[in-house]
C-alpha cells in the first residue's frame, strides 16, 4: 500500500548498466526484512532495505528466478544463466543442481543435409551444438551470449553465428 525509499546505494553493481529485463525482488515470506534483489548478482537484506550485501558467491551471473519456501525460509531456489542453484540457510551458501542438462536458447537450427546435427545460440553460454543429436554430447563453438546461429544449407561446412554487441561469425 506504501513504498519507502530505503538505501539503495549498495545496489549500484546490481545491473550494471540499466535495469535488465530479468531483474526480481523477492521478499521472505516469514519474514518481511528479508528481501532479495536479482539482477547481474544476487542481493540480500535482512533490516528491510537500509543495508544490502552480495551473495552470489561463486554463482553463475543473471539471476532470473527465485523461490522461497513459504515454511522453511532457508530453503530457497535459484535459476540463472547457469543453470539451477539451492540454497538451505537462506542464500550464504549455494549448491549447483549439476544433475540438470538445461540451458536457455535464443534460437536453434538444424542442420538438413544430417538433421541429426542441431545448433542453438544460448543465454551467457555461447553457441552450441550436437554432432549426434544426443542429450550429453553439446559442445560450444562460439562464446559469449549466443544468439542466431545458421548452417548453410546448400554447404553445412558454413556455420553462421551472432553474439551479443553485434559479432557475427562464420566457421
Amino acid at each position: 500500500d506504501s513504498w519507502t525509499r530505503t538505501n539503495d546505494s549498495d545496489l549500484s553493481n546490481l545491473f550494471s548498466s540499466y535495469g535488465w529485463w530479468f531483474g526480481n525482488i523477492r521478499v521472505d515470506p516469514a519474514n518481511p526484512n528479508n528481501v532479495f534483489v536479482l539482477g547481474l548478482d544476487n542481493y540480500k537484506t535482512t533490516n528491510g532495505g537500509n543495508y544490502w550485501f552480495n551473495t552470489s558467491g561463486g554463482i553463475h551471473v543473471d539471476q532470473h528466478g527465485m523461490y522461497i519456501h513459504p515454511l522453511n525460509p532457508n530453503f530457497i531456489v535459484l535459476g540463472n544463466d547457469g543453470g539451477v542453484y539451492v540454497s538451505y540457510n537462506s542464500g550464504s551458501n549455494w549448491y549447483y543442481r549439476s544433475n540438470m542438462p538445461i540451458t536457455q536458447f535464443y534460437a536453434c537450427d538444424v542442420d538438413f543435409q544430417i538433421p541429426n546435427r542441431y545448433y542453438g545460440g544460448t543465454q551467457d553460454n555461447g553457441t552450441n551444438r550436437t554432432l549426434t543429436g544426443n542429450q550429453n554430447d553439446w559442445q560450444e563453438i562460439l562464446g559469449a551470449d549466443g544468439f542466431y546461429v545458421l548452417v548453410d544449407p546448400s554447404n553445412n561446412n558454413f556455420i553462421y553465428a551472432e553474439s551479443q554487441y553485434g559479432g557475427f561469425t562464420r566457421s
